[in-house]
């Protein structure tokens, strides 16, 4: 690849994080899930279309107090991911879903994708540049964005994985 290319992403994904970092106070709106959701699979249209997902989706909460821009982000980058890390031989099926647990909101979003060895790359999985496939168009920065907006909004990001078997992200 060509060098400069590299360094402006780079200092892309940096500026991206650290208006992140510097913006902890970011307005936190009422949020609709259902929106960010839309508003994701809309972005996604392309990838969608191709990969024909099934998508189960269940909004027990409808709505939560978070920064919208980073509630877009996460979801985007979630669905995204549970697209593009399908398995071939089986259609992909997504489930989104939000519930209350003790005084929390609690948004899950799974597959049945080729999941992730979390043995090999458990302690690496929010980690910036970190990819776990190879020959899909990955830039490592997603995963990490997303855990960096969670924790922003005073969220917590959890996963768990299994080859062959899918991916469960806890937020």
């Amino acid at each position: 690849k060509d060098t400069s290319l590299l360094i402006i992403n780079t200092l892309n994904d940096l500026t991206q994080l650290l208006e992140i970092q510097l913006r902890q106070e970011k307005q936190s709106t009422i949020c609709l899930f259902r929106d960010a959701y839309e508003n994701s699979l809309q972005m996604l249209d392309e990838e969608y279309k191709a990969a024909a997902p099934v998508i189960h989706v269940r909004f027990e909460v409808e709505e939560v107090l978070f920064p919208k821009p980073y509630l877009d982000s996460i979801f985007y980058n979630l669905l995204s991911n549970a697209i593009k890390y399908r398995r071939k031989d089986e259609t992909p099926v997504i489930f989104i879903g939000t519930t209350a647990m003790d005084g929390h909101v609690i948004l899950t979003v799974k597959d049945n994708g080729i999941g992730i060895d979390m043995q090999k790359h458990g302690h690496d999985i929010f980690k910036y540049k970190k990819v776990f496939h190879k020959g899909y168009d990955s830039t490592g920065v997603g995963l990490f964005l997303t855990r960096s907006q969670v924790e922003a909004g005073n969220g917590r990001i959890e996963v768990e994985s299994a080859v062959n078997e899918g991916t469960v992200f806890r937020i």
